[in-house]
């Protein structure tokens, strides 16, 4: 497994034409249906990885990149603050069920398949929840897709521990692939000066 950190800011020559932020599960049923949202402290933690969130849903508007908000269908609706930040954002809104978008069992699948094709992208910036199961998965499937991928951990949440997770880092691979290659960052800033050097 081929794993990369970044913590500082550096220059790394990337081969793709276009990136594309992923946004996995953002959706207030996930934060709830435990009952964990009571436990003290979890709902700030959900408010610091939004505020995370918004950074790099800036970042690629600004940019002129493609922002993809990606819901498990049936679950309910995005948080309210991420509908109300992506009103006024140019964006696709798919639908998956699945815990990964690019599964062969998602129905959906077309959904991002399509966008990926139509916007040439073969890159994503992952972020979301939750962190151990549909992030990490939808990881997996962009990875066997032969997308380049950007692990975000600032801005993905894991909310199936009592105490929530974040930053959520992602550290096992399950995939029979000759490398597991991915990039991990853990600052903005990082995440910033990459994508725009490109």
């Amino acid at each position: 497994m081929k794993k990369i950190i970044i913590s500082l800011i550096i220059c790394i020559p990337l081969s793709y034409s276009k990136t594309a932020l992923l946004m996995i599960d953002m959706q207030k049923g996930y934060s709830t249906h435990r009952g964990y949202h009571l436990v003290e402290g979890n709902n700030e933690l959900v408010d610091q990885v939004i505020d995370e969130q918004f950074k790099v849903i800036d970042l690629f508007s600004t940019l002129n990149l493609p922002i993809i908000e990606v819901l498990y269908w049936g679950s309910g609706p995005a948080f309210q603050r991420i509908d109300q930040k992506l009103e006024d954002k140019n964006h696709y809104t798919i639908d998956k069920f699945s815990s990964s978008a690019f599964s062969n069992y998602n129905i959906f699948k077309k959904q991002i398949n399509e966008i990926i094709s139509k916007e040439e992208i073969h890159e994503v910036v992952v972020i979301g929840a939750n962190g151990s199961v549909c992030v990490k998965n939808t990881i997996e499937g962009a990875i066997k897709k032969d997308l380049e991928v950007i692990v975000y951990n600032k801005g993905i949440i894991d909310f199936e521990s009592r105490n929530f997770i974040t930053p959520y880092i992602y550290q096992t691979c399950d995939i029979e692939q000759p490398e597991c290659s991915y990039i991990q960052i853990d600052s903005f800033k990082s995440l910033e000066n990459l994508l725009k050097i490109n």
